[in-house]
């Protein structure tokens, strides 16, 4: 019995030191996991020694704190080292050891090597952003390297052979680009739910777009002339139209000498014909290209000096890159100085900002505004400004006083960056677009009215924010440029005031075309806006939401609409049933209230400055509009009936007949 038992805990104190000796040995394997990560990165940073740049890893400090490198759990998880001038191969025994690496952006550099290299090693990486490099030879079976991709940005390269249809396999693909390039054949029918940019331009591909990508932009598979079907305009012909297995099959079957010879004569006039579209395309497209094509955030960014001469060298590169993926855009030169200033916490840096895809908005009278696509999915709204006079003292003051006004009917600026060559300002992405674009864009059979309801809420929403601005920001805060274009929805549909604050920055007032027609008459004189000028503004909006017609369309004499008196001029002639937008004919019960809102938007355009009322009592007429479906959001029945001409016209001569003597503002 004793012996048994001393064996006994004999085995159990075995049992036991092994297991202790088990649990320290993966602690200190654990614990040595960072280490093996540095010494990769240090292999890597070793081999390439860029000239003139430098990225400052050092062992002094922790490898989580170096350039580029970002780290979860004490393992290096990303690497971004875009545009630092890195050649030739990556090394063995390099990044390909860091074993927890999930994204790797080394875009813009020179690596030559063939594809995928040393980091076909990395089994948990999800994105990987290689454009603008010289990788060669044709993709393996990239589902087998990386199952959870979910970014591939390769164009750029010298890449050939066939797109792998096990691409197809990545079901949590969202991005890849593999556009300029040298693959040929035919596109894979490649069935992923998820994935949402997409674009292999400028190839050599053929055969028919598989109508599982026919729903991406023509741009996404342009430059290969060997491709027909939708979205492209080339109509597919012959065997191409129909399946592979009847291409086969036709195969087999011989041909007469007759049907051989037309066949080379049909394709040599074929030929000529492709010849002749893309000579045409070309000149078509460098007329064209300014104006059709969004740039890239570089764009965004000015030039370095030596830029200048090489960018026409450049320009088709950049003019690819603005079609997809994250784009890493390194610094964008040695004069550039400042960081990116945040009002609030965001999660990204300038150097986020700047490698971001970027998507042309719109071009308003302050600047450029783009849509800035992070890598990490944040959509943000860039606006590039231009005619920027003020020095960097009186910019950071003003955009500071901006930046605090937070309110749910204003657009939050999030951020803003100076130097100086350019200013950006950063603010959230409206997904819904401006109150112009649902209120004129595609009038026709297929267009989606906006009902009372909606028009109303948006008024309401859009005084709110003004209101709020011409409160908090002082007696002397002027929006400036109210239009219907500066009006964006947010997911809600709920108006947000956008640009408030900015005409101080500029050189003058705003001068665009979409302006003039909501501007008062005091400032088509002096330029000088004041807060009176904004009420005049909003109320061309609330006529702009009555009418239906954009201030910024040419009149009868080829100026800007000027809507008040066009209001007024067909209330003289007796045409009230067109003052109205038809879209709001459906609606029963509501003339009362149309009329409501269009007495009070002419008591804002009152030419007279002082008759305008406040802000704050507009914004107290509107909510009485129609305070029951606005409060309990109940919608008023659709059913034809025209306005009260009586009352519309009443109106109006009431507005015709005030005069300052016998006129009262709140």
């Amino acid at each position: 019995m004793t012996k048994r038992r001393h064996g006994s805990e004999s085995t159990m104190v075995t049992k036991m030191a092994t297991a202790l000796m088990v649990v320290f040995g993966v602690v200190s394997v654990a614990g040595q996991d960072l280490a093996s990560d540095t010494r990769g990165l240090v292999t890597f940073g070793n081999y390439h020694d860029p000239k003139g740049v430098k990225l400052n890893w050092t062992n002094t400090t922790s490898t989580c704190s170096w350039v580029g490198i970002t780290c979860t759990n004490n393992r290096v998880t990303e690497v971004r080292l875009p545009g630092k001038g890195f050649r030739g191969i990556i090394p063995p025994g390099s990044l390909g050891t860091l074993s927890e690496l999930q994204v790797v952006s080394l875009r813009g550099n020179k690596l030559r090597e063939q594809f995928p290299g040393e980091l076909g090693n990395l089994k948990k990486l999800q994105q990987l952003y290689l454009a603008g490099n010289e990788y060669y030879g044709s993709l393996p079976d990239i589902s087998a390297l990386w199952p959870g991709l979910t970014s591939l940005g390769l164009e750029y390269n010298s890449l050939n052979g066939t797109i792998p249809e096990s691409l197809g396999l990545l079901t949590q693909l969202y991005l890849l680009i593999l556009r300029n390039n040298s693959f040929s054949g035919r596109i894979p029918p490649l069935n992923l739910a998820n994935l949402t940019l997409f674009d292999v331009a400028n190839n050599n591909l053929s055969g028919l777009v598989p109508t599982t990508l026919s729903r991406f932009p023509a741009e996404s598979f342009a430059g290969n002339a060997g491709l027909c079907g939708p979205p492209l305009g080339a109509v597919c012909s012959g065997p191409t139209a129909s399946s592979d297995t009847s291409s086969s099959s036709s195969k087999h079957k011989k041909l007469s000498g007759g049907a051989i010879a037309g066949i080379v004569v049909g394709g040599v006039v074929f030929l000529v014909l492709v010849i002749l579209g893309l000579l045409f395309c070309l000149c078509r497209g460098q007329i064209e290209r300014e104006d059709s094509i969004s740039p890239t955030v570089r764009e965004i960014t000015h030039e370095r000096p030596g830029d200048i001469a090489t960018r026409e060298k450049t320009r088709e590169r950049n003019v690819g890159e603005a079609y997809g993926e994250e784009y890493a855009i390194a610094m964008a030169g040695e004069n550039t100085t400042g960081k990116l200033v945040s009002f609030s916490l965001v999660s990204f840096d300038l150097e986020d900002l700047l490698r971001a895809s970027a998507e042309v908005l719109g071009k308003g009278s302050v600047g450029t505004a783009y849509k800035a696509i992070l890598e990490d999915g944040t959509i943000m709204a860039v606006k590039r400004l231009k005619d920027v006079t003020t020095n960097r003292k009186e910019f950071e003051s003003l955009i500071q006083g901006v930046g605090k006004l937070q309110h749910r009917n204003v657009v939050p600026l999030r951020a803003y960056y100076f130097s100086k060559d350019e200013k950006l300002l950063v603010s959230d992405f409206m997904p819904m677009g401006s109150l112009a674009a649902i209120l004129h864009s595609n009038r026709g059979s297929n267009r989606m009215p906006v009902d009372w309801l909606t028009r109303v809420r948006i008024a309401i929403g859009a005084a709110k924010g003004l209101a709020y601005l011409h409160a908090q920001g002082g007696p002397n805060f002027v929006h400036g440029n109210i239009k219907s274009s500066n009006v964006l929805l947010n997911r809600d549909r709920e108006a947000c005031i956008s640009d408030f604050g900015l005409t101080q920055l500029l050189t003058g007032s705003p001068s665009s075309s979409k302006s003039v027609g909501y501007r008062a008459p005091e400032v088509k004189g002096s330029g000088v806006s004041t807060q009176k000028s904004d009420v005049y503004s909003f109320g061309v909006l609330l006529l702009e939401l009555l009418t239906g017609k954009a201030p910024s369309q040419p009149g009868a004499n080829g100026d800007a609409l000027d809507l008040p008196k066009w209001v007024q001029s067909i209330v003289r002639e007796e045409w009230t049933a067109e003052v109205f937008d038809l879209e709001l004919m459906r609606y029963q019960n509501i003339e009362g209230e149309m009329v409501s809102m269009l007495q009070i938007a002419m008591k804002c355009v009152d030419p007279v400055p002082e008759r305008r009322p406040k802000m704050s009592h507009v914004l107290s007429m509107l909510e009485d509009v129609h305070p029951f479906f606005i409060e309990n959001g109940a919608e008023p029945s659709r059913q034809s009936e025209s306005p009260s001409e009586e009352m519309v016209r009443e109106i109006t001569k009431g507005s015709q007949r005030n005069s300052p003597s016998d006129s009262h503002t709140p």
